[in-house]
């Protein structure tokens, strides 16, 4: 229905359609169909550029792929339209715990754990039960 009526335009708004879109990706993300999902999160932000859940998808994909630092830049721009997201706050978190790992110096590594320490306490701020 949702489909039909995003096809015909009827009371459908572009953040709608985008949000119909992102949560296709993440159906297909969830099934491990990476390539189906990063063409839904990919619709959904030429619909909605600021679609914060297809940014998160991209995120996750990155992530899932080893990308971290591109990872991070999707959780970023999901943070910047939804500031209060715990999945995009606790995606972000594990990007920067990866991305420490590959510190050049341990003050470096230190500043990433901390830095991902502080999003994870906002994502268990955002959503305490998940």
């Amino acid at each position: 229905m949702a489909i039909a009526a995003a096809e015909s335009g009827a009371g459908t708004s572009s953040a709608e359609l985008a949000a119909y879109c992102s949560r296709w990706g993440d159906i297909m993300y969830k099934q491990e169909r990476c390539d189906g999902a990063a063409c839904c999160y990919a619709m959904a932000l030429s619909i909605d550029p600021s679609n914060a859940g297809g940014h998160t998808g991209n995120g996750n994909i990155m992530a899932k792929l080893g990308r971290f630092d591109d990872a991070l830049e999707e959780y970023t721009a999901a943070l910047n339209a939804d500031p209060c997201s715990a999945v995009a706050l606790a995606g972000a978190g594990k990007a920067l715990c990866e991305l420490a790992k590959d510190g050049q110096s341990a003050s470096d590594r230190l500043s990433r754990y901390k830095e991902a320490e502080e999003t994870f306490d906002q994502a268990i701020e955002h959503d305490p039960e998940n």
